[in-house]
């Protein structure tokens, strides 16, 4: 099985072997090696010092552009390191996109993040290297030989239908090889992962109009941004997500193309309700959308993505990620991931601001079973993580940094081969808005509609997640039959 390591990376302070498709660079001591798939821009100082890059697809959204070329952070390399700390927050704090940046100036070795870790980073201390995932660390036999699969097999990693199968807090299925998570970086003198978001307390605001606005302007210019040299791919669902991100797009969608998947005979299935709702959808607002058969991977298809993604998560995607072959690769998709934050996934009605999260509670919620290694890290991530934020705000942090930053990330470099992914939702400024919004906001699910209303009002007029009509009340009705298994789920997840 050949694997190519699209939009892959390495970093050492040695020649890493990769792929001939790698291209190499160095700062100060350290190697930097990439897929050819990903742009590098050098950072220098006012000086003219390189003193590191960023590796991927980095969007400033104050100036609505992608950073293209060399790039100069306003301090110079004989700078104490807190003002450097501040220069390299700030950069942090206003880009969108999906990428890592390398700062390696005297004193100050990082590697930091994007918001959400979409270019999603392992590292073993032991050999003081950093990569995408663990097949570039280890070679094949000792990726085999090394993995937990006991632990794999408890996740229910290699499911093709569970959603759940993820490793939270840093883990990996490979015990010598962490993963870095999101608002984290990376000290690379001591190979320890530092906390640098939050960094104080995120207060919650009384009135959302403001949040609301930042968030649409936001997620506009992150698109526009996009669009000045790339056109857009963006999945169309019955969900809120999908139908901000529409809103949001609404100046240019003579240059997105609208598309959903369906079955694998290329049939719209009026049963489901994600194709009603686009059919609706297309009709009342003279929409193009485009329907792309689903196409299912082959075994060796199947284990290949495994191991381009690191064996780290599991569910459908697995399955049917070859259906990306069928896009434009030119163009960027632009799913909706990141959105959680916004909503409540996590929360449950019986919770006050100051509600106790034990490490089996977050497992429980995360739907990940209560075993000692995962206690453990969960453990240490609620300890440094609960001292500021409140109950509501610690759990949102927990769905971007374990769901999104260890789940959805990873499975990107399954499909990364055939279209470049940009999630808009996943910046800074709009988590900090999302963990700030009211919880009695949150629990009605408020923000998608009022970005929605604010953008595109009529697109309110369709429902989200249901049918329309008679036909959501037989939808309902069949549903009764369940009633007493989902009463007993839902009073166990309530009081937990």
């Amino acid at each position: 099985m050949e694997v190519q390591y699209y939009g892959q990376f390495v970093i050492s302070r040695r020649d890493w072997t990769t792929p001939t498709a790698f291209s190499t660079r160095q700062y100060g001591p350290w190697v930097v090696k990439s897929h050819e798939s990903l742009p590098v821009t050098s950072i220098r100082t006012q000086d003219g010092h390189a003193i590191g890059c960023i590796i991927g697809c980095a969007i400033d959204v104050a100036s609505g552009l992608i950073v293209d070329g060399d790039l100069t952070l306003p301090l110079n390399s004989g700078h104490a390191i807190e003002k450097k700390e501040t220069a390299i927050h700030k950069l942090m704090n206003r880009l969108g996109g999906r990428f890592i940046c390398l700062i390696v100036d005297k004193d100050f070795q990082r590697l930091y993040l994007d918001a959400i870790g979409h270019l999603s980073c392992v590292y073993a201390n032991s050999q003081e290297v950093a990569a995408s995932t663990p097949g570039l660390i280890l070679d094949r036999d000792e990726y085999d030989s090394t993995m937990d699969h006991e632990l794999a097999r408890l996740l229910d990693i290699s499911s093709r239908v569970s959603a759940r199968g993820f490793y939270p807090a840093g883990l990996t299925p490979h015990p010598a090889i962490n993963r870095l998570l999101p608002n984290h970086y990376l000290d690379l003198n001591s190979w320890k992962a530092i906390r640098h978001w939050p960094a104080a307390k995120i207060a919650t605001v009384t009135f959302v109009e403001q949040n609301v606005a930042s968030i649409a302007e936001t997620l506009k210019a992150t698109i526009h941004a996009i669009l000045q040299s790339r056109e857009i791919y963006l999945p169309i669902t019955a969900g809120r997500d999908s139908r901000m991100l529409l809103a949001c797009s609404r100046a240019h969608l003579d240059r997105i193309k609208l598309i959903q998947f369906v079955n694998p005979k290329g049939n719209i299935d009026p049963e489901n309700i994600d194709h009603d709702i686009a059919k609706r959808l297309a009709r009342a607002h003279n929409l193009d959308i485009e329907f792309l058969p689903i196409v299912v991977a082959t075994a060796e298809e199947r284990n290949r993505w495994y191991y381009e993604v690191g064996h780290c998560i599991g569910g459908r995607i697995s399955d049917i990620y070859p259906t990306m072959a069928r896009l434009d690769g030119s163009r960027v998709i632009i799913p909706g991931l990141g959105a959680g934050a916004g909503k409540h996934r996590y929360w449950r009605r019986s919770d006050k601001a100051d509600t106790e999260i034990t490490q089996d509670r977050l497992l429980q919620r995360m739907g990940l079973p209560s075993h000692p290694q995962l206690r453990r890290a969960v453990g240490a991530w609620l300890e440094e993580a609960s001292y500021f934020l409140n109950t509501f705000q610690l759990l949102d942090l927990a769905q971007i940094e374990h769901r999104d930053g260890a789940w959805g990330s990873p499975s990107t470099y399954g499909q990364v081969r055939f279209v470049d992914h940009v999630y808009p939702i996943c910046q800074r400024t709009i988590f900090e808005n999302m963990l700030s919004l009211p919880s009695e906001y949150k629990f009605k699910n408020r923000l998608n509609a009022d970005v929605i209303q604010r953008e595109w009002p009529d697109l309110l007029d369709l429902p989200f997640n249901r049918y329309v009509g008679p036909r959501n009340w037989l939808v309902n009705a069949k549903k009764v039959r369940k009633l007493p298994a989902r009463l007993v789920k839902g009073l166990a997840d309530y009081l937990t």
